[in-house]
């Protein structure tokens, strides 16, 4: 099936990793566990061999989050009250060793859009939250064009971290909307993250200049570049579950996915064993929604391995409980934007039984 699906249309691989994902036991958005069955637990990160030696390995921390559309503030969500915030977020992540160099805290996007300040602010205040944080890297998501490129590219100018996008650049130059990719230097490695963004973003309303090109292939174009000069190969993706599931598939390259869109539940990572390279493992990460749980990804690598240099992974959601006290240095961004978000917590949500396949 490898060697054919990158001959089919998009919408044809969908629906591979639809039917995929159901033979599987299925993706919900409730916590995400594939330990029903005996075939599923292939899937399960457990059954990943223990890591050598220390002095062979180096242990690199992923914090994520993903599709928080703007909710910076505690909400009311599924039945927990008073969840979420980033403010809460940024103390959890100084507590997870954010800042230090074997750390990563990134953001697999739809950072705005729908929250109480979205519409007058157009992302502006996730933007400074996010700087105040330490986040350092970001995928562009299919939000963050809704109100137009020129917003979008101000955003950009406003973030102290990169907005990546391998995939979407403008129809009138040819250029990138945004950077493809970065090689970051941390903990002794080489570590080349790109941005994948959603195809359906380019029939917005709006955004005639814009041309996303299929993921799948600017994916395969973006190995090819990075895999020779680096020692780990991550993919920051807005695409979805079950196109990250094709994406790991079709470019077995890729060491880890950490992805957004559908807003889906993976407690645990869940884990593709390429047909391409069976003896590999990739990991996919999702974090749900909103940033009412923080995403974190353990990966133990020895550069040089083959097939892959991740010899273990381990992750887990963690909850953004009213326990974890506010930032003071987020709360000081956000103070002038509290009282137009309303009272606290606000926004009720309900999580959803399924994960939608085009969520809005």
């Amino acid at each position: 099936m490898g060697r054919k699906m990158n001959t089919l249309p998009l919408f044809g691989r969908i629906l591979i990793g639809i039917v995929l994902s159901v033979s599987m036991g299925g993706c919900t958005t409730t916590p995400f566990s594939l330990t029903r069955g005996a075939s599923p637990d292939r899937h399960v990160a457990k059954a990943a061999p223990k890591p050598p030696a220390p002095s062979k390995t180096i242990r690199l921390t992923i914090l994520h989050t993903n599709d928080v559309h703007g909710q910076l503030f505690p909400i009311d969500y599924d039945g927990m009250q008073n969840v979420g915030g980033v403010a809460r977020r940024a103390t959890l992540l100084k507590r997870l060793g954010a800042g230090k160099p074997d750390v990563l805290v990134m953001d697999a996007g739809d950072l705005w859009e729908r929250g109480p300040l979205s519409k007058k602010y157009t992302g502006k205040p996730e933007v400074l939250a996010m700087n105040a944080a330490g986040f350092q890297l970001m995928a562009l998501g299919n939000n963050e064009f809704r109100a137009g490129i020129p917003n979008l590219l101000q955003r950009s100018r406003e973030a102290h971290f990169p907005m990546l996008s391998a995939n979407a650049r403008l129809r009138s130059t040819g250029k990138p909307v945004s950077r493809e990719y970065v090689i970051l230097k941390r903990a002794g490695l080489r570590i080349g993250v790109f941005g994948l963004t959603a195809p359906r973003t380019a029939t917005y309303a709006g955004l005639s200049d814009l041309v996303v090109e299929d993921p799948i292939q600017a994916a395969q174009r973006m190995a090819k570049l990075l895999k020779p000069r680096t020692d780990l190969l991550i993919a920051l993706t807005h695409i979805g579950f079950f196109l990250d599931r094709v994406l790991a598939e079709e470019v077995p390259e890729i060491d880890a996915i950490v992805g957004g869109d559908t807003h889906t539940w993976l407690e645990r990572p869940y884990v593709v064993y390429p047909e391409k390279q069976p003896r590999k493992a990739i990991p996919i990460v999702h974090a749900g929604e909103y940033g009412v749980k923080q995403g974190r990804l353990d990966l133990w690598v020895r550069p040089g391995r083959q097939p892959g240099p991740v010899v273990k992974f381990e992750g887990k959601l963690i909850p953004v409980t009213a326990a974890i006290p506010e930032d003071p240095t987020v709360n000081r961004v956000l103070k002038r934007y509290r009282p137009e978000a309303g009272a606290m917590p606000g926004q009720p949500r309900r999580k959803k039984n399924r994960t939608p396949l085009f969520p809005f």
